[in-house]
């Protein structure tokens, strides 16, 4: 499959230990990652585990002009990809720390895609 994958591993961590790990590596968190950090609803993963996480295009699931979000995740589901846990996206940045500045990696749950 076309796109960028990432083999982590995560889990194992506190909601307080992976935000004072994502502090270490001087992540900035913007408005709404904070506020998910402080809601009941962002749970992380009590156990560690192995996941791929694909990052891919839309031309590359096959649009060329525009295209609504119903669309991007019917084509990525097509593929065999789901859409990624809110709780993968601190630590798939964490594991991107020396992303290069041609990789512009914005990580959001609903477009953030894992297999």
């Amino acid at each position: 499959m076309v796109g960028i994958h990432w083999c982590l591993e995560v889990g194992g961590l506190t909601k307080d230990e992976l935000l004072l790990r994502l502090c270490k590596h001087k992540v900035n968190l913007n408005a709404y990652a904070a506020l998910l950090f402080l809601s009941d609803n962002f749970v992380v993963y009590s156990n560690r585990h192995r996941v791929t996480a694909v990052g891919i295009s839309v031309e590359a699931l096959g649009f060329k002009d525009g295209v609504v979000y119903e669309d991007i995740i019917e084509a990525a589901e097509f593929r065999g990809l789901q859409c990624c846990p809110i709780a993968l996206v601190p630590c798939l940045r964490l594991y991107c720390l020396t992303q290069p500045q041609s990789l512009k990696l914005t990580l959001s749950h609903s477009a953030t895609l894992f297999r």
